[in-house]
């Protein structure tokens, strides 16, 4: 598993991460999203000519946090994202065998 890319912005109020990776001849997008009562974090996979939804954050078996915009500073919910990868790491290494 290669990262291509890593962009991310965690303000006061809302975050959005995102992780470019490829694993063998594959692409895929991790997406971070907190705010107004959201947290979102979505696994797509590249085939080409459009990203297609593979797995979000209620598939890892993670429990979303609708609060995370308010009670999570920005470096907290930056370690969040860094957790969820982690996590997303094993289920796409699962799917992709």
């Amino acid at each position: 598993m290669k990262t291509i890319l890593r962009n991310k912005r965690h303000v006061k109020d809302r975050s959005h991460d995102i992780h470019i990776i490829q694993v063998g001849d594959k692409k895929l997008k991790l997406t971070y999203e907190t705010y107004n009562s959201l947290e979102r974090y979505n696994i797509e996979v590249f085939d080409g000519e459009k990203l297609n939804l593979i797995g979000t954050i209620n598939d890892l078996g993670v429990e979303p946090n609708f609060s995370a915009y308010l009670l999570l500073t920005p470096e907290q919910r930056e370690k969040r994202v860094d957790e969820l990868f982690k996590v997303a790491t094993k289920f796409i290494t699962a799917l992709m065998k």
